[in-house]
């Protein structure tokens, strides 16, 4: 491929995660606002690891496609990786201390934290390789959630939900971009699928904290 068309194909990466970042910096306070009404200081601690993955995973991502040193790029790219697993269990985790609370969170929460250790690790060690290995870890952490779909249903939120899997839809259909973003363009339109993924999370996560703020 050209130098200059990646090279503004790179450029576009870089925005795009670097206005989510940007969005999830500006997001995070007004989530912590919404979450100390409730008086839990467990609600508090599941936005602030979830508003912290989201913006490790986006800035990181933004700095290392805007990165043009070949040595920054290696490890910002371990980085890049490896923070997806975060993004992902710290997504779970105000879920879990919120409206799924119990067993049911808990037994997810130490499943999906445990595996992104194990994947962080991959990561740190294999970085390149086992893509698919790692890509179905991402899968599978995201959609383990279904094993607990009774006591979700039970337990959270109607808006909540459907802003769940509407963000797991847009991850799971990202991923087949991902996968072949060797081609033009690809890797950008994850970039896009991946933002409004993570739109939806925030949603998710707000109002969740809003309704249990309203119902105690």
């Amino acid at each position: 491929m050209p130098t200059e068309p990646r090279e503004r194909e790179e450029h576009w990466n870089a925005v795009s995660h670097g206005v989510g970042c940007l969005a999830a910096l500006v997001t995070l306070p007004i989530l912590m606002l919404q979450a100390s009404g409730d008086g839990d200081t467990w609600v508090l601690v599941g936005c602030l690891i979830f508003g912290s993955t989201m913006i490790l995973t986006l800035g990181t991502s933004a700095f290392y496609h805007a990165s043009r040193s070949p040595s920054w790029r290696r490890r910002l790219r371990v980085l890049d990786h490896a923070s997806i697993y975060l993004l992902i269990a710290g997504s779970y985790t105000p879920i879990c201390l919120t409206g799924l609370r119990g067993p049911w969170g808990t037994g997810i929460l130490i499943t999906v934290w445990s595996m992104a250790a194990a994947g962080v690790l991959l990561k740190l060690r294999f970085t390149g390789r086992f893509e698919i290995l790692s890509t179905s870890m991402y899968l599978v952490m995201g959609w383990i959630c279904i094993i607990a779909v009774v006591p979700m249903f039970q337990n959270l939120g109607g808006v909540s939900l459907i802003a769940l899997l509407a963000a797991g839809t847009a991850f799971t259909v990202g991923v087949v971009f991902y996968l072949q973003d060797h081609r033009r363009g690809y890797h950008f339109i994850w970039h896009l699928f991946v933002a409004t993924g993570c739109a939806g999370l925030y949603a998710a996560v707000f109002a969740e904290v809003a309704r249990l703020g309203t119902v105690n």
